[in-house]
């Protein structure tokens, strides 16, 4: 949907699932729906959203050890203007 420019269909459906991943407490899974939803912004050309969701990624990956992926967020966010 975000390659198809439908941004408001596609947020829906990515916040949907993160709600659903929220109540499993599956915190990978749910870093990983920030990760989307930044990109989501990106393309947007919302790049303090994306940053947002970049970090709530990166404190997730943080508190599940994924260092690698933590400090990618940080690397993406960083890269924003």
């Amino acid at each position: 949907m975000r390659e198809a420019r439908k941004y408001d269909a596609a947020e829906a459906e990515l916040l949907a699932g993160l709600n659903a991943i929220r109540l499993m407490g599956d915190k990978y899974s749910e870093a990983t729906g920030n990760l989307y939803l930044a990109r989501l912004e990106e393309s947007r050309g919302d790049n303090a959203k994306a940053k947002q969701w970049y970090g709530q990624a990166e404190s997730l990956f943080r508190e599940i050890g994924d260092m690698t992926h933590a400090n990618q967020m940080r690397s993406e966010a960083a890269a924003l203007k």
